[in-house]
Parts: structure tokens; sequence; C-alpha cells
């Protein structure tokens, strides 16, 4: 694909929408079991545009993961190690089911204490666990320092969460833009107006069979 088609944001939104429908498309095409019967290696090679640059799904998914856990892999509650494309792959289409793995790596004890454990000595905690603290947590991140040579050590900690979990919603939302407007069908509608606008021809035709997929899904 000519990487110009990248950027125009409507053809973006359309490359994404894509993206979203051919892991729906796989989902229906294998094995209900997951992640264990999912051959994910047509998945982990297809190119998508990532902070200005071209790169494979599977590039993405584990440096994402290592920038949120410190590894490219991780362990469920059985002790079963799973790779950095299983976790992307839940992560786009059982967002709720992802939520429960114990993904975040959070090291400070004080850190660790704000989110209700108390002489905890694991490292790893899932995004169910931490949300219910959002709410501290943002407090305590707008009380740190601008200056990084200021921060505590518990500060920092504070700080590498929150770029964890900002990294984590961006990513949840890579493929699939966020309910603008209140719920997926008036997303849908949003969507279906600007690329209507956007002209017609090859595109417009892509943009309509992708559109179609994602309306699906509601």
């Amino acid at each position: 694909m000519n990487i110009s088609f990248f950027k125009s944001p409507v053809k973006w939104v359309i490359s994404g929408i894509a993206l979203f429908s051919s892991l729906l498309v796989l989902k229906d095409l294998l094995p209900p079991r997951y992640p264990g019967d999912w051959d994910l290696g047509t998945l982990s090679a297809i190119s998508v545009q990532e902070g200005g640059r071209i790169k494979p799904v599977d590039t993405i998914a584990r440096t994402t993961l290592m920038m949120i856990s410190g590894r490219q892999s991780y362990r469920d509650d059985s002790g079963t190690p799973h790779s950095a494309m299983e976790w992307f792959t839940e992560l786009m289409l059982h967002p709720r089911r992802a939520a429960e793995r114990k993904v975040f790596r959070v090291d400070h004890p004080d850190v660790v204490g704000l989110l209700g454990f108390q002489n905890e000595t694991r490292k790893y905690f899932s995004l169910a666990e931490i949300a219910p603290h959002f709410e501290t947590l943002s407090e305590q991140f707008a009380a740190v320092p601008a200056e990084a040579q200021r921060r505590t050590p518990y500060q920092k900690g504070i700080v590498k969460l929150q770029q964890a979990l900002g990294l984590y919603d961006r990513t949840a939302y890579m493929v699939l833009p966020p309910p603008f407007f209140g719920n997926g069908l008036q997303t849908y509608d949003m969507l279906d107006r600007i690329l209507t606008d956007s002209g017609s021809g090859e595109n417009a035709q892509t943009a309509t069979s992708a559109l179609d997929l994602f309306r699906a899904q509601f």
C-alpha cells in the first residue's frame, strides 16, 4: 500500500476500521476457545500506522506490552504464559476480559497501597483492580512536580503508572474509535457522514464495506 494513503485523516479512519473488521472476521472463523486455538501469525504481520511509522501489528503489541509491564508476555492467574499478540488481540476484541489480565507493573509499595493492597508482594495488577482508584491516582498525579528531578520515588511511580494507563487506553482504541457520541451506533453514524463527504470511488467502497462490518457489532 502507498504510504501516502495514510496522510489523510479520513483514509486513516478507513484503515483503522478495516483492521478492526479483519479482527472480527478472524474471530468468527476460528474455534470459540481463546486464545489457545488462535493462529495469530497472519494478523501479527499486518502493517498499520503508529507514531507516524508503518509497523507490523506484532511490533506494536510487543512494544506496548513492554512499556506497560516491562515484559513482552504475561502470565494468567494459572501461571500460563501468553504472547503480546494474544494480549493485543484480546484487548481489541474482548476488552472486558483483557481488563482482568495483570499486566500493569507497580513497584513502589506506597503506590501499591494506594490501590488498596497492603503488604502485597506481587508486582503486577489488572486494569480492573486499578480502575476503582482512578480518581485518587489522578489527584496524586496532579500533585507531581513538573520538573522530573524534583520528584520523589513515590511520585515517579505514580507518573509511571499514569503513563502506562494512558498507553493502554490509546492502544485499546487504536483500531476502533471510542463511542464519541454515547454509543457505537452513534459513532458509526458520525463516521458514515465523514466518509460519505470524502468522495467516491475505491476509497468510498472500502469505507462502506468496513462500516458495514463495524455496524453489525451493535
